[in-house]
């Protein structure tokens, strides 16, 4: 989308997790490069994607990881929770297992990360509607119950794909941005403090060491690394 790989002004990371075979990684492949794979092999540790997209105005990279969803790996993916500003809940509508295992995986995800990350709930495989065994309507109630957004997709139609995907870009640029918003006016009442009525230069940038806010914001994007 952008000629030159460093051109964006916000970098975040994004997860993709739920139990293992139900499609992570082809929602994954169509959403980063349009195509999807009948033979996809189950995923080893992490695998990653990125795409840019341009929101609000703002030029956003959106560092995309799909995890394992074994249970011999889960000590390895949930190294990688850390830092992240949203995920998408994966779980196939023709396993009810996999549906079941929502809740250990919304549990698992919010104990290791940011109270305003943002959580997407997919129920996968859209187009199996045959061997369906979660209503749509349970889950988007169970969604609703915990205040989440809900899509159902197919990766293999490419049903939903990039809403569900865009919808916690979205989201994810939101909450970053309120963060943002949220120090600035607390640094411009503590300064108001310090200077005891003295008048403060507003157009100076407001910089925040060692924080993700920073590298996200950072026009020199010493941290990031390529596409």
């Amino acid at each position: 989308m952008y000629d030159n790989k460093e051109d964006y002004d916000m970098i975040f990371k994004i997860l993709i997790i739920g139990d293992s075979g139900v499609g992570k990684s082809n929602l994954l492949l169509r959403y980063v490069k349009n195509e999807f794979m009948s033979d996809m092999r189950s995923t080893v540790g992490v695998e990653f994607g990125s795409k840019l997209l341009t929101i609000d105005g703002l030029k956003v990279k959106a560092q995309i990881w799909d995890t394992a969803g074994q249970e011999r790996y889960r000590a390895i993916t949930s190294a990688y929770y850390k830092g992240a500003k949203g995920v998408l809940i994966v779980y196939d509508i023709t396993r009810r297992e996999s549906f079941t295992n929502l809740e250990k995986w919304l549990s698992d995800f919010k104990m290791k990360c940011d109270d305003d990350a943002a959580i997407v709930i997919i129920g996968n495989k859209s187009d199996l509607e045959s061997k369906r065994e979660v209503d749509k309507e349970e889950a988007a109630l169970k969604a609703q119950s915990n205040r989440l957004a809900f899509f159902e997709t197919s990766a293999k139609e490419n049903e939903n794909v990039n809403i569900a995907f865009l919808n916690l870009v979205q989201q994810v640029v939101k909450n970053v941005k309120a963060t943002m918003d949220e120090k600035f006016t607390k640094d411009n009442t503590t300064n108001d403090k310090k200077m005891n009525g003295k008048k403060i230069n507003t157009n100076e940038r407001i910089t925040l060491e060692d924080t993700d806010e920073e590298k996200m914001f950072s026009k020199e994007k010493k941290c990031c690394g390529s596409k």
